[in-house]
């Protein structure tokens, strides 16, 4: 009886050691934790990447909605290789485009057809150009090169938009600054939302916008007084 006892424990110790082994050897390949999956450098880039800059608290509540056309001119100058001039007629007109093509539809006066034709009225596109255009006085002449984009319809008084898809792309506000002269400086970075790379970023100037007492239910607070690459 002893003997059939010991066989029975040899075996089970056998069987414990086998298991303990098969252990050991999964954590030689897979690491102590899930965490060792990636180098220490690139976790410590990564947490680097992700931290929000501590002047962004001191952002004024209104201001976040600024992101909005600051998207529009960085993706206008990006994509068409070139800089900020609200005097240009074709800049001022391609700077509404994209700025009303992307955030124009949410509008509440906004009409998008089955064909994703968009109809915003002139007051709606004065309102952009405001925010967009710090010295911005009236609306220009839209230049011929963009008639096909962009027309008036003066028995409705407003303007058709043909849009486009923006892409797989989304802009955030990275740093703020008060100036201290009136004036607000903010960088917005412009990234994928796939892979949440980095596309582009910019540097705007902000001012207090003077038309917004004249705007019922106003959404953008500032205007933007200049606008870079950087």
């Amino acid at each position: 009886g002893s003997k059939k006892v010991f066989e029975k424990n040899r075996e089970k110790l056998k069987k414990t050691l086998a298991i303990l082994i098969f252990i050991m050897t999964l954590s030689i390949f897979t690491g102590c934790s899930a965490r060792n999956n990636k180098p220490d450098d690139t976790i410590k880039d990564e947490t680097i990447e992700n931290q929000t800059d501590p002047s962004l608290e001191k952002m004024p509540e209104d201001m976040k909605t600024m992101v909005e056309p600051a998207d529009s001119l960085l993706m206008c100058m990006l994509e068409n290789n070139i800089t900020y001039d609200p005097a240009d007629s074709t800049f001022f007109w391609k700077a509404l485009y994209y700025f009303a093509g992307i955030y124009g539809p949410s509008h509440t006066l906004a009409e998008v057809d089955e064909n994703g034709v968009l109809k915003l009225p002139r007051q709606t596109l004065r309102e952009y150009a405001s925010t967009l255009f710090a010295d911005y006085d009236d609306l220009l002449a839209i230049p011929p090169a963009l008639n096909s984009s962009i027309e008036y319809n003066s028995d409705w008084d407003a303007y058709i938009l043909h849009t486009g898809d923006r892409g797989l792309s989304q802009s955030e506000i990275t740093v703020f600054a008060d100036n201290g002269d009136g004036t607000y400086t903010i960088t917005v970075a412009l990234k994928g939302t796939v892979e949440n790379d980095l596309i582009a970023k910019g540097r705007f100037k902000l001012v207090k916008n003077e038309y917004t007492d004249g705007i019922t239910e106003p959404t953008y607070f500032y205007s933007i007084a200049s606008a870079e690459i950087i």
